[in-house]
């Protein structure tokens, strides 16, 4: 039983010796989130620190397919930070063929869950162009906290558009806005928002926890 326990013990240490090069990347300044697919691509820096001044954010967005045979017609961009104490603001989406401003047809949403920018169709840029999404963030709590930028296709009739493969066409790329000062409110601490599960230092807290369970059941069992 020894032997058992000492091996799992020691299979869960191996698996967890990855967890520090995760975290090493993240103060890498040119380390991206990012998402491909037939619709396109998307990336925003890792991280971002916030010491009670708003930060600024930003998301490099070039769409492969604008689906124009499929109907589409508006391209909604937004910045959402829905479920956190963000705020967000909405700048500009510039196309980096001209350097000029996209025009939004409409806007929607508030800064506390999502500001979204819809641009028509014929004031997109040819496909494969790079598009920059910028805006700033606030926080009322201090903690580590998600801003995403989105972005969808509608057809004429508001519908989604959907790629090859049936899946809705979207992007979803994000920052972690790391609080060590609110920008407002009381400034308390205010957890992991929108973080994602099992990455970083959340996963190697999960892997010590399972450790000390294991060593606690053999504990028991040898007694």
């Amino acid at each position: 039983m020894f032997r058992t326990t000492a091996f799992l013990i020691a299979a869960i240490l191996c698996a967890t010796a990855a967890a520090p090069v995760t975290l090493a990347q993240t103060n890498d300044p040119g380390a991206v989130h990012g998402q491909d697919s037939e619709f396109g691509s998307i990336r925003a820096p890792y991280a971002a620190d916030m010491n009670g001044a708003r930060v600024p954010v930003q998301a490099s967005v070039t769409l492969r397919h604008n689906y124009e045979e499929k109907d589409s017609r508006f391209f909604m961009f937004a910045w959402t930070v829905e479920q956190t104490p963000l705020d967000v603001t909405f700048d500009k989406l510039v196309r980096s063929d001209t350097g000029a401003d996209m025009p939004c047809y409409q806007r929607q949403g508030d800064a506390h869950s999502q500001v979204k920018c819809f641009v028509d169709l014929k004031d997109m840029p040819p496909v494969n162009t790079e598009i920059i999404m910028r805006g700033t963030v606030g926080s009322s709590k201090i903690g580590s906290f998600q801003v995403g930028a989105v972005i969808v296709p509608f057809t004429y009739a508001w519908g989604r558009v959907q790629t090859s493969n049936g899946l809705d066409a979207e992007l979803y790329g994000y920052t972690m806005i790391n609080v060590q000062k609110a920008t407002s409110g009381a400034g308390r601490i205010g957890g992991l928002g929108n973080a994602v599960p099992g990455v970083g230092a959340i996963g190697v807290i999960g892997a010590v926890g399972v450790v000390a369970a294991v060593l606690a059941v053999s504990k028991k069992r040898r007694k």
